[in-house]
């Protein structure tokens, strides 16, 4: 197991204080206290502050560079290590930080 940092967060004010949503976002209109998680691997939220996202990809950054690589999974929102010669065995992974 291995530790996560640095999480990539934003904040985006809402464009007017009279809104009684947050607008359409990834094609559904987002109501106050929604949440979801975008189509590019964050988990946001709506609120009369605005719409707040944090990214959840954790990075791998300790592992076996030589003999294996890093593969972005957009369906699970997750990197998988596998070895470059076969990518169907995983690699373990001692390291990540958020992006």
């Amino acid at each position: 197991m291995f530790d996560i940092i640095q999480t990539q967060c934003s904040v985006k004010p809402l464009s007017s204080r009279n809104t009684h949503n947050c607008g359409i976002i990834d094609g559904k209109v987002r109501k106050f206290s929604d949440s979801w998680k975008s189509k590019d691997c964050k988990q946001c939220s709506c609120s009369r502050n605005g719409i707040s996202c944090c990214s959840t990809l954790a990075t791998p950054t300790n592992y076996d560079k030589k003999n294996c690589r890093a593969i972005l999974n957009k369906r699970q929102c997750r990197y998988d290590v596998v070895k470059k010669s076969d990518k169907n065995t995983k690699c373990p992974v001692y390291g990540a930080v958020g992006r």
